[in-house]
């Protein structure tokens, strides 16, 4: 986002940084970074078979160590994604695609 952040503009709002302030929490509560929290989520999803990871420099490698090493439980991957529903909603949701469309919606 920064170093294009035209596209991304619309989401630079105060419920995404409390999402992101959320998500911060969990991975802090896990003892990792909100990296490993975003892999580990990909990785306890059972619908996704692969994850890529294209790291410039070992470091990098870090995260994907964390996710390995704390796989998410059934609650924290529910925490992570109901990070981003509005305050109330909880899961439940609508889902990202829906929660989207429904802002769209509320701004039209």
């Amino acid at each position: 986002m920064t170093q294009r952040p035209e596209p991304y503009a619309e989401l630079a709002t105060g419920p995404t940084f409390d999402g992101l302030d959320r998500l911060a929490a969990i991975a802090s509560s896990r003892g990792t970074s909100l990296a490993g929290l975003a892999l580990g989520w990909l990785l306890a999803d059972e619908r996704i078979s692969q994850v890529v990871v294209g790291p410039g420099r070992p470091e990098h490698l870090a995260p994907v160590g964390e996710a390995l090493e704390h796989p998410l439980t059934g609650e924290e991957r529910a925490a992570v994604e109901s990070a981003f529903e509005p305050e109330g909603r909880g899961e439940g949701g609508m889902g990202r695609r829906a929660g989207a469309r429904r802002r769209a919606e509320d701004t039209v």
